[in-house]
């Protein structure tokens, strides 16, 4: 079984803003050297979903933080897909509307109502 079908998390990469050595681009390409016979395989392998919107983008980032902020609170074992140094914003006052999410997937972490 492939590993991006166990659920297990396994970073291979650490990333360039996370590494705080003097040298974090030569550290960047030689882990992906390393580890890019597992990391290709496991994008090819990944779905993207859109949400077409037609509202300004204050109102789209409080969404999005929205989404981002009921997954650390509520799934904080799924929490490597918004890790704390995600940075999303949140407006200080809610919308006062409830986010309903519908897929055809079960997409891990994803409440299917949110209020934003």
């Amino acid at each position: 079984m492939p590993l991006q079908q166990t659920g297990q998390n396994l970073s291979t990469v650490v990333g360039m803003w996370r590494d705080r050595s003097d040298d974090p681009l030569t550290n960047g390409i030689e882990a992906w050297n390393r580890h890019k016979g597992m990391i290709v395989p496991y994008i090819e392998s990944l779905r993207v979903y859109f949400a077409p919107t037609s509202i300004d983008k204050k109102s789209r980032k409080h969404i999005e933080g929205s989404i981002a902020e009921a997954l650390r609170q509520n799934h904080p074992q799924d929490k490597r897909f918004y890790p704390d140094d995600n940075r999303t914003y949140t407006s200080k006052e809610k919308l006062c509307y409830t986010l309903q999410i519908t897929s055809d997937d079960v997409i891990r972490g994803l409440d299917e109502e949110i209020e934003i």
